[in-house]
């Protein structure tokens, strides 16, 4: 029997490694990997360190840049994507029901590690969303998508997760991790189960957009340890306040350490919810720029130097 998601829910430095899997932050690594000089001048750095991670996290895509007068194209299986439109990258909300340039994902550098738990208002790393790429990385349809799909067992439980692009083996290899922390910490557990679910073609709620379960790469652990800001709101302070301080960093750890973002550190919080971004954590990784804490619990504000769209209402 396959686990699926039964709620509706707003969508939620790494290195690749040499053996399959993802590098930890802190961890020894290889050389941050420098931009693609060949790329075009007329791209931003965001956008140029954006496409360079694109292509490393998704190599059998095999995407490619082509210019044409309205601006960049990537171009994925012969069909081109708009990348940057000629006057650059827009500042794009989460919230729009716009498909957004490919460039707009990285709007936001995603903080690795225990930082980001307190983030500015709009703050919302991995939560702006191309449909038209993910459509062409992991199924057109609902149908495509779960004949992509295979069964994972994470932590004994079987789940529906998208095999294309390495997302279920990376969803195996969190479930190795969980099982090392959570037998060490048997509490981790209440965090975990019961779980709400992976694969579930729908829209987010209160937008017309594809959620990230509608394509098998994002999975929810337990909805009553982890709050959503549609569900539960600010108003309700000692409630966030504690997801934010108490959500088991070792949870946060082995998702990121394979490619999964943390709806947690985003300002539109959804702390049960981890998607399947690795361009988003190579992103980060790979820019100069990017700055995040250190401390386990910090109500520093996350520091970045890109504009923030209006918060989310």
């Amino acid at each position: 029997m396959f686990l699926l998601v039964a709620r509706p829910i707003m969508l939620a430095a790494l290195l690749l490694g040499g053996t399959g899997g993802w590098q930890c932050a802190g961890a020894a690594s290889p050389a941050t990997p420098r931009v693609n000089d060949n790329m075009p001048a007329n791209l931003s750095e965001n956008a140029r360190t954006g496409f360079q991670a694109w292509q490393k996290a998704y190599p059998q895509a095999n995407l490619q840049l082509s210019a044409a007068e309205d601006g960049m194209y990537a171009v994925l299986d012969g069909e081109p994507l708009l990348f940057q439109p000629a006057d650059g990258c827009p500042t794009v909300s989460p919230e729009t029901n716009v498909e957004p340039p490919l460039c707009a994902v990285f709007n936001f550098r995603y903080p690795v590690g225990s930082g980001g738990r307190y983030p500015d208002a709009g703050f919302d790393p991995g939560r702006i969303r191309n449909q038209n790429i993910l459509k062409r990385l992991y199924g057109q349809n609902e149908h495509e998508v779960r004949n992509n799909c295979v069964g994972v067992d994470f932590l004994g439980t079987k789940l529906l997760f998208n095999k294309k692009h390495g997302a279920a083996d990376a969803l195996s290899r969190v479930s190795s991790r969980l099982q090392k922390e959570t037998a060490a910490n048997p509490q981790l557990k209440d965090y975990i189960f019961p779980m709400a679910g992976t694969f579930y073609w729908r829209t987010i709620q209160k937008s017309e957009r594809l959620s990230a379960h509608s394509f098998a790469v994002a999975i929810d652990l337990n909805i009553e340890k982890g709050i959503y800001w549609l569900w539960t709101p600010r108003s309700a302070v000692e409630a966030l306040e504690n997801a934010r301080q108490n959500y088991p960093q070792a949870i946060v750890d082995a998702f990121e350490a394979e490619g999964f973002i943390w709806g947690g550190k985003w300002h539109s919080y959804d702390f049960m919810h981890f998607e399947y971004c690795p361009e988003i954590l190579l992103f980060s990784s790979m820019n100069s720029l990017l700055q995040h804490h250190t401390q386990a619990v910090s109500k520093q504000v996350f520091s970045h130097p890109l504009p923030l769209p209006p918060p989310a209402q």
